[in-house]
């Protein structure tokens, strides 16, 4: 079970960013208005793609938190086939690392499939190449949503190649394919990829992203490794911090009802 504190201060949290309205938290264009309008919870696939999209793309503070917000939503609205990957989105977003931990562990609890990676030395090689492994994120996160261009220019980086063939037992296809396939993917067209393999290339950008001091979160990713903080699957919705009950964009603020 989640720890009666983490409960309370997350559930204060979604009842905070429920109340206010996305004027508020986002200058939004005429684009992103009606796209979050156009959602439908019978589909939610298309509130994590969106949410993917202003994660990846955005600097702002306010962007980011609705990035959190549809990836919550998304995983909340379709556990069994997005609730994974959504915990490793927002895990991947999270500075807090009472937070992050408890994502990564539910992100564990809910996959029906273990990799088990042969990894060696991944581990310390990822501790000694900070700038490096950061990088090969961005180029990884790069070739998912559809800008191969920037993918083959951070990996033309010997060193950035380098690691990223050290780590490519995780990479759905091989870096050879990921590698060959970046020139395809451009202005926006995306790979086509099974949820499994999106839940891989999630695994391996937030271990790359998260390897800091508290090393600890790479290495639970990198080697399947025994849980460290607790977690309750069957209350995603509560420690995604949303209410699945709004899945509504209406007028600035998410609703019950169409």
């Amino acid at each position: 079970m989640v720890k009666k504190g983490l409960v309370g201060s997350s559930v204060l949290m979604g009842l905070l960013v429920t109340s206010l309205t996305l004027a508020q938290m986002v200058a939004l264009d005429d684009e992103l208005q009606a796209r979050l309008e156009a959602l439908d919870p019978r589909i939610p696939l298309v509130y994590f793609e969106l949410a993917e999209e202003l994660a990846d793309l955005s600097t702002k503070p306010e962007n980011t938190e609705l990035a959190k917000r549809l990836f919550g939503l998304a995983g909340s609205l379709d556990p069994q086939r997005l609730g994974r990957s959504s915990c490793l989105a927002l895990a991947g977003l999270e500075d807090d690392y009472q937070r992050r931990g408890r994502l990564i562990m539910l992100a564990n609890m809910l996959d029906r499939h273990s990799l088990k990676p042969q990894v060696g030395s991944t581990g310390a090689l990822l501790t000694r190449n900070r700038s490096d492994a950061l990088a090969v994120a961005i180029a990884i996160s790069a070739y998912r949503n559809g800008r191969g261009q920037e993918t083959i220019e951070i990996l033309s980086e010997p060193a950035h190649l380098a690691l990223l063939r050290q780590v490519e037992h995780l990479i759905p296809g091989g870096a050879d394919r990921l590698i060959e396939e970046s020139g395809r993917y451009q202005r926006g067209k995306r790979p086509t990829l099974s949820q499994r393999e999106v839940d891989q290339f999630l695994e391996l950008e937030l271990a790359l992203l998260v390897n800091d001091q508290r090393s600890w979160g790479s290495e639970l990713l990198l080697t399947q490794g025994a849980p460290l903080i607790e977690a309750d699957p069957t209350r995603l919705a509560e420690t995604l911090g949303v209410d699945a009950n709004r899945p509504y964009f209406r007028e600035g603020v998410w609703v019950d009802k169409p």
